[in-house]
């Protein structure tokens, strides 16, 4: 989404633009995403977007699926999907120990997503995430943001 509006940095005001991430979650997600989930979303330099996801129940088998919008806004569910770590990061923060780096396929495209940085860990009283910026490469290129939860005790 297109985004306006203003920055202060050490007291002086500035004007920004740029394209900004609509993040909305609706529905009984509770009951779904009991012991966490895996999201990631891509933005490529073609104008596609693709949304995948992981969700790890507590009983029964893994979830997957994806959605593939094209530069005009069609979008299309994908089921082959496969999503593999490619390394791990402990935090030093909490020893949270989570997936980092993965190549996700999506149909007959592959690609690698590399978080910008490693530590893009977020701790509250209520729950601590990994959420991230990431690159992405392979298939296409682009940018992507995950989200990784219940990775901690």
């Amino acid at each position: 989404m297109a985004a306006e509006g203003t920055l202060e940095i050490d007291g002086e005001t500035r004007a920004v633009t740029g394209s900004a991430w609509f993040d909305h979650q609706w529905g009984a997600l509770l009951n779904a995403t009991d012991t966490g989930w895996d999201w990631f979303a891509l933005q490529l330099d073609d104008g596609r977007e693709i949304m995948v996801f992981l969700l790890r129940p507590a009983e029964g088998d893994l979830l997957a699926g994806a959605t593939v919008t094209d530069a005009d806004c069609n979008s299309v569910e994908e089921h082959e999907v496969t999503v593999t770590s490619l390394d791990e990061w402990t935090s030093p923060a909490t020893d949270c120990t989570y997936p980092m780096g993965w190549e996700l396929s999506v149909g007959n495209e592959v690609f690698t997503l590399s978080p910008v940085m490693e530590d893009q860990e977020i701790g509250n009283p209520y729950k601590t995430y990994w959420e991230g910026a990431a690159t992405v490469s392979g298939s296409a290129t682009g940018r992507a943001y995950i989200e990784l939860t219940e990775y901690c005790d």
